[in-house]
């Protein structure tokens, strides 16, 4: 059944194009605020920068997805130490958004898992720094974002929230990310 499943979803995948009303790529960049859920954590920004790709589909419904470079983390202060981490992973959004027009706006919301696959990081503590490899944390970081958006002369301004559905090590820390983005789609 599962590889039934798969078959189907990546059959869909691939016939996506052929059944768009069109196409938009573009660059997408902007802050990120992340922490985990660990008591003591904070938020702590990094940023995000990649490409988009958008595929229009009937019914006012679009797909988006990409590949970027995000910085999630967290900081932390415990007992007078104050510390943070910075994680690098590459993400790829699968997002399905319905939009409306609002105004001149086209509108955004929607939402869909969130695949990060971990590249590697870096620990402050008390002066001193640590590299943080593939190995010392789960490589594969899985979110569920939730998002708004809008979209106007085909410049986009975004804000989502991903929550970390995979832990990221063995104490059962999870990813949760703030994103405040701006893109401009190129029409194919």
């Amino acid at each position: 059944m599962r590889k039934v499943l798969t078959f189907v979803m990546v059959l869909t995948f691939l016939n996506m194009p052929l059944m768009a009303d069109s196409l938009t790529v573009g660059p997408v960049a902007g802050l990120t605020m992340s922490t985990i859920n660990e008591p003591g954590a904070s938020m702590k920004p990094g940023f995000m920068a990649g490409a988009k790709i958008n595929i229009a589909l009937p019914e006012n419904l679009d797909f988006e997805s990409g590949l970027a470079f995000t910085q999630k983390g967290f900081a932390v202060e415990l007992l007078g130490l104050s510390g943070e981490d910075t994680l690098n992973y590459l993400t790829i959004p699968l997002l399905a958004k319905w939009i409306f027009g609002v105004g001149g706006l086209n509108v955004n919301v929607g939402g869909g898992p969130e695949i990060g696959l971990f590249i590697r990081g870096v620990a402050k503590c008390c002066g001193e720094t640590t590299s943080i490899k593939p190995g010392d944390l789960n490589t594969l970081d899985l979110g569920f974002t939730l998002g708004a958006g809008i979209e106007v002369l085909n410049i986009t301004f975004d804000l989502r929230y991903t929550i970390g559905v995979t832990t990221i090590n063995d104490e059962s820390d999870r990813n949760n990310s703030f994103y405040i983005l701006g893109g401009y789609n190129f029409n194919l």
